[in-house]
C-alpha cells in the first residue's frame, strides 16, 4: 500500500524563484548555476521550467541574459503569458536583494528535483515489485542504472586536495625509485607483459579479446594464477567470475596448468596411478591458494555486489571476468546490444575505479576475424568494439601465426603498445592450458619431471634456470 499519494511532492518554489531571479541579473551567475542545475526539468514550477529553458538557449546562441531578453524569447515561443507577462517577470528579478547565496539556493533546488525522482523511481520499484513479474536482480540492476542516471551530472564527494594528491604520487615514485626492479602492478607472469604494462595497475579495466578455442580463457586463468602466485611481486588474492564454464571445469584447467599433466586425461579421468598420485600431492597447494571463483553469477549488478564481498572480505586484489558477451543486462527503457554493451564496460570501469584494482574483462570478437585466419585481430574486431576500446585501459589479444603464438597489446592507456613485428612471442600450449615465455618452454618440460609446483607458472628467466626445492616458506599463503 502507497502512503504517499495525496502527499506535495517535494519543492521550494521560493528557492526556485530566486535562482531564476538572481540569473537575470547577472551573466556569470546562470553559467555558475548551470554547472549545479543542469537542465530545465529540475524545477518543480512549469514556470520557471520555461524561463530556464529561455536561459539556456540564449546561452547557447551568444545572446546576453537578462530581464529584457528573456521577455523578448518568451514571446516570440508564445509562453510569455503563460509566465505573468513582463511584469510578473520585473517582480521575479527585483525580489533578489543579493546573489551572494545563489549557488546554495540552486543546490537546494537540485536536492528538491533528486527527492522527487528518487519518488518515481521507488514507486515505479515498488510496482514491478509487487507485480511478480520481473526477476528481482534485473530490477535492483534497473533501479541503479536509473538512480546513477540522477546523479551523473551532479558532483558527490569524489575530490581531492592537489596538495594530498601530490604528496601520494611522491610517495610512489620514492617506492619505484628505491625499488627499480620491482613491479608497481599485479604480477602478469609473463616477463616482457611485465616489462611493458609493469604489471596490472590499480583502477585499470583489462579486456582479453578471443574467438572461441583460442586460448583466450586458458591466458585468464594464467593470468589469475600468476598474481596468486606470484614470487616477484606480493601475492594478490583473485576472483573469478565464469559465466561460461563451471567452477570444476575451471579448477581442472588449473591443475593441467600446475601440474603439467595432459588436460584431455584430467577431463576424462583417463589418469595412469603416478598421474592422480601427483594431482593429490597438491591438495594443500590448492586448498591455499588465494582464488574464489563463481559460476553462477550473470548480471552485472551481481557481479558488482559479488566483487565488492570479495574485496572487503578477502582482500581481493584482481577481478577476472570470463566472459563480457555472456552478462546479463537489464535496462527498463530497452537499448540496442551495442548500447548494452557500452553501458556494461563503462559500469566495469567504475567498478575497478571504486574498489582500486585491476579488473580483467575476456571478450569474443567478430565472426569476421576467423576469414583472416592466423592474422593478427585488430580492436575493430571486438564484438560491439567501440565501447570496448574506449572504456578499455588495456586491450590484448592472444592468437596464433603458422608456427609461433603471440600476444598483441593494441591499446596501452598508460604506455606502449606491441603489435605487428613488436607483438610479444609467447608459448601456448594447449594440452596443459598454458601461455608462457618463450624461454620458459624448454625448461618447463624438465621441471615438470621433477614435479616442481611452480613450473606452471613463470614469473622470470632467472628462476628457470634454478632447481627447485619445496620448503613451507614457498607455499601460496
Amino acid at each position: 500500500m502507497n502512503h504517499q499519494i495525496g502527499k506535495l511532492p517535494p519543492q521550494d518554489k521560493d528557492m526556485e524563484r530566486a535562482v531564476i531571479g538572481a540569473c537575470m541579473l547577472e551573466r556569470d551567475v546562470f553559467q555558475n548555476v548551470l554547472s549545479i542545475i543542469t537542465h530545465e526539468n529540475c524545477f518543480y514550477s512549469d514556470v520557471h521550467q520555461e524561463i530556464y529553458s529561455v536561459m539556456m538557449h540564449l546561452l547557447n546562441t551568444g545572446v546576453p541574459i537578462d530581464l529584457l531578453t528573456i521577455t523578448d524569447e518568451l514571446r516570440k515561443r508564445d509562453k510569455l503569458e503563460m509566465c505573468g507577462g513582463a511584469y510578473e517577470l520585473t517582480n521575479i528579478s527585483m525580489d533578489v536583494l543579493s546573489t551572494a547565496h545563489v549557488e546554495a539556493h540552486a543546490r537546494v533546488v537540485m536536492e528538491k528535483y533528486m527527492e522527487r525522482q528518487v519518488i518515481k523511481i521507488c514507486s515505479e520499484g515498488i510496482s514491478d515489485a509487487y507485480s511478480g513479474k520481473i526477476d528481482v536482480f534485473d530490477l535492483i540492476e534497473t533501479l541503479k542504472h536509473t538512480i546513477d542516471g540522477i546523479t551523473k551530472d551532479i558532483g558527490v564527494n569524489g575530490d581531492s586536495a592537489i596538495g594530498r594528491l601530490f604528496m601520494d604520487t611522491l610517495n610512489e615514485l620514492e617506492f619505484q625509485k628505491n625499488h627499480r626492479s620491482a613491479l608497481t602492478g599485479v604480477d602478469t607472469g609473463l616477463f616482457d607483459l611485465n616489462q611493458i604494462t609493469n604489471g596490472w595497475q590499480k583502477t585499470d579495466l583489462i579486456i582479453i579479446g578471443g574467438r572461441p578455442s583460442k586460448g583466450k580463457t586458458a591466458l585468464g586463468l594464467n593470468l589469475a594464477l600468476s598474481a596468486a602466485i606470484s614470487t616477484i611481486v606480493d601475492k594478490v588474492p583473485v576472483g573469478i567470475f565464469s559465466l561460461e564454464m563451471g567452477s570444476t571445469q575451471l579448477v581442472k584447467r588449473m591443475v593441467s596448468t600446475i601440474t603439467g599433466i595432459d588436460f584431455g586425461k584430467i577431463m576424462t579421468g583417463n589418469l595412469a596411478d603416478e598421474e592422480f598420485t601427483k594431482i593429490v600431492d597438491k591438495s594443500k597447494y590448492f586448498h591455499n591458494l588465494p582464488i574464489r571463483i563463481s559460476d553462477k553469477t550473470f548480471s552485472l549488478t551481481k557481479i558488482s555486489t559479488q566483487a565488492k564481498k570479495w574485496v572487503e572480505k578477502f582482500g581481493v586484489g584482481l577481478i577476472v571476468i570470463d566472459y563480457l558477451q555472456l552478462i546479463k543486462i537489464a535496462h527498463k527503457n530497452g537499448g540496442n546490444r551495442e548500447q548494452e554493451v557500452a553501458s556494461t564496460t563503462r559500469d566495469l570501469k567504475q567498478l575497478a575505479k571504486e574498489l582500486n584494482i585491476p579488473i580483467i574483462l575476456l571478450s569474443q570478437l567478430n565472426r569476421g576475424v576467423e576469414s583472416r585466419a592466423k592474422a593478427e585481430p585488430q580492436p575493430s574486431d571486438l564484438r560491439e568494439s567501440g565501447a570496448i576500446e574506449q572504456d578499455a585501459d588495456v586491450i590484448l589479444f592472444p592468437w596464433h601465426g603458422e608456427n609461433e603464438s603471440f600476444i598483441s597489446i593494441a591499446k596501452n592507456r598508460n604506455g606502449k603498445t606491441a603489435t605487428g613485428e613488436f607483438a610479444l612471442k609467447v608459448k601456448f600450449s594447449g594440452s596443459i592450458q598454458k601461455w608462457m615465455d618463450p624461454a620458459a618452454f624448454e625448461p618447463f618440460r624438465a621441471m615438470t619431471e621433477i614435479d616442481n609446483p611452480r613450473s606452471g607458472i613463470v614469473n622470470n628467466y632467472q628462476n628457470l634456470r634454478q632447481p627447485y626445492k619445496e620448503t613451507e616458506e614457498d607455499a601460496p599463503f
